[in-house]
């Protein structure tokens, strides 16, 4: 799947969405902006800023990481770096040092 960009038109941000994190068991699950977004090694990489949803097709495709530092940093996050998702955290199946490799966006 290609990476959305910051302003395609076909791209829509949204404050929740439901994903399927576990494809063998088949059970949605519902992420929210706010959520924690932990890495592989149980570090906390930033929350869920937003579910990016593909408006053809009506599917999520990427889950937006807000890291707080001096500067607002947004990364995106391919569903299948999503492992697991339970109560009011999202994990990761990578390692912390991987997150600052993924995708930047930038907003309008």
């Amino acid at each position: 799947m290609p990476m959305p960009v910051d302003d395609d038109p076909q791209v829509e941000l949204l404050v929740s969405g439901t994903i399927m994190p576990d494809h063998a068991r088949q059970v949605p699950v519902e992420v929210r902006r706010g959520m924690t977004i932990v890495t592989r090694e149980g570090q906390e990489a930033g929350t869920v800023a937003a579910i990016v949803v593909d408006k053809a097709l009506r599917n999520v495709t990427h889950i937006l990481l807000s890291r707080l530092s001096h500067l607002p940093e947004y990364r995106l996050v391919p569903l299948d770096l999503v492992a697991q998702v339970s109560d009011e955290t999202v994990l990761l199946g990578i390692f912390n040092p991987v997150v600052s490799s993924l995708a930047t966006w930038r907003g309008s």
